[in-house]
């Protein structure tokens, strides 16, 4: 069983193997990220009026030791068209009026251009559930946003379910064959880390 989850990637691996659906759809986004020692580690959506929260924030820690912001949202929508300097003036104005008690001082700011990797949908719009389509023993999966990942965990678990796969016991197998499966992997240094060298 191959579980096809690699994003913008799966567009590629689609077309090495030749099937014609699903089709992709990029939809942009301008994050922006934030380094600072007196960061507190915040996970939040900042919900407004719009079904978009104004902005979604994670935390991550800089091999230093400060903390990072990562922040998206509609923040990270609305910024696309934005320059790195008008993005991050952007960020700080909205940073300031939804956590005004943020000790903002002495950060550093960066910003990040990805595309968020969907299934196509009509008229373009946004998926509003995680999505696997199986074809044989191929599942192509796509969270269609990070909130949506343990979505996306649940509908491969019961596909593999209706199959009637479940993991088997290895104890008694004979894994040599698969030595380079389960050797670590060399890991790409975090985003933070590369953009706060």
């Amino acid at each position: 069983q191959y579980v096809l989850a690699a994003g913008e990637g799966n567009e590629q691996l689609l077309k090495l193997l030749a099937f014609s659906s699903p089709k992709m759809q990029r939809r942009p986004l301008h994050m922006v990220l934030v380094k600072g020692k007196d960061l507190p580690p915040l996970y939040a959506h900042c919900i407004g009026a719009s079904a978009r929260p104004v902005a979604t924030i994670t935390t991550h820690q800089h091999s230093d030791g400060d903390l990072i912001w990562y922040i998206g949202g509609n923040i990270a929508e609305v910024g696309v068209d934005k320059s790195r300097e008008e993005q991050i003036a952007y960020t700080q104005k909205i940073i300031t009026e939804i956590l005004p008690w943020a000790n903002l001082k002495n950060t550093n700011w960066a910003t990040h251009r990805v595309n968020r990797a969907e299934p196509l949908q009509k008229d373009f719009l946004k998926p509003d559930t995680a999505f696997l389509k199986s074809i044989d023993n191929f599942h192509i999966a796509w969270p269609t946003k990070l909130a949506l990942a343990p979505d996306l965990s649940d509908r491969i678990i019961t596909q593999f379910k209706k199959q009637k796969l479940t993991p088997g016991n290895c104890q008694d197998k004979n894994l040599s064959e698969l030595t380079d499966l389960i050797k670590p992997a060399t890991l790409a240094r975090p985003l933070w880390e590369r953009k706060f060298s």
